[in-house]
């Protein structure tokens, strides 16, 4: 990929981790983070652009801001493989099975809640300027994948007892080829945008980000945002819209228009509350 130069010591601090499965699309991280960059406080602006570029020297200087929200993805072109279970928390959906007829396992106690909570901790430390700066880049990307409804849920049915890999399982036709790339890549409504981003680039980006903004506002989601809990956060995502992602659509079939679209909805709901809430734990936690 060419984007990542990390040092020795960068990579021993990410080898206590494990690796990181891919989640939302670059593009659908970057805006919800673009959104979170407009309620910031104007102190916590200055501190997290401090903290984001000490790691510069050492890593990589990213031709725009917004991409930083990709780089803990982006890390994985250097071949490390130490992240799997930070960017979700796979709670399982019995359909037709009994629990105790499943092979499913819960998943690992280190997952995106217990990712998010540990970069809260270290980015609220004053000590440790380097590792404050690799935690921020995994909180502007993980917060956004807690978000991505299959990375909150696996089906498990007869025909995959140990639970269908968040939707990967599921396969069906059309433009995505199972129901995780679907909503990994919001219906395919959102257009992909290739990186290193350009002024045309930047710009489709702020796109999104306000027109989601404005018909996403804050206001529409005080319920949600009064969840302070990490895994009732997690909790309400399965219950409310993780669950549905399963209704109106068959395997190895075609979305209908209906589904693509009254879940893109949701998927939009999803970005804007994503990105609220990355800027209340960037405002209320960054020192």
């Amino acid at each position: 990929m060419g984007y990542m130069r990390l040092n020795t010591l960068i990579i021993l601090a990410l080898a206590m981790f494990m690796e990181l499965a891919a989640a939302w699309s670059d593009t659908i991280h970057m805006i919800i983070y673009a959104i979170a960059l407009r309620d910031l406080d104007e102190d916590t602006a200055e501190a997290l652009d401090k903290n984001l570029k000490y790691m510069n020297e050492r890593d990589v200087h990213y031709n725009d801001w917004f991409e930083y929200a990709c780089w803990a993805k982006d890390i994985r072109g250097v071949g490390l493989t130490m992240f799997e279970g930070w960017n979700y928390a796979a709670y399982p959906y019995f359909d037709g099975i009994n629990p105790e007829d499943s092979d499913y396992r819960p998943h690992p106690k280190y997952n995106v809640t217990s990712a998010i909570k540990q970069a809260l901790t270290l980015i609220s430390n004053e000590e440790g300027p380097l590792y404050k700066s690799m935690m921020l880049r995994f909180l502007l990307h993980i917060v956004g994948d807690m978000h991505q409804p299959l990375n909150v849920i696996t089906r498990v049915t007869p025909k995959h007892t140990s639970g269908d890999n968040s939707g990967r399982l599921f396969k069906i036709r059309g433009q995505y080829s199972d129901l995780y790339s679907l909503w990994n890549n919001a219906m395919g409504k959102i257009t992909e945008i290739k990186r290193p981003l350009d002024k045309a680039g930047r710009a489709t980006i702020n796109y999104y980000a306000n027109s989601i903004k404005e018909q996403y506002p804050r206001e529409k989601l005080s319920q949600e945002l009064r969840i302070k809990k990490l895994y009732v956060m997690t909790a309400h995502i399965y219950d409310k819209i993780s669950l549905y992602a399963y209704d109106d659509i068959q395997e190895f079939t075609t979305p209908t228009e209906y589904y693509l679209a009254s879940k893109f909805e949701r998927c939009k709901q999803l970005i804007a509350l994503a990105g609220y809430r990355l800027a209340d734990f960037l405002n209320e936690n960054l020192e």
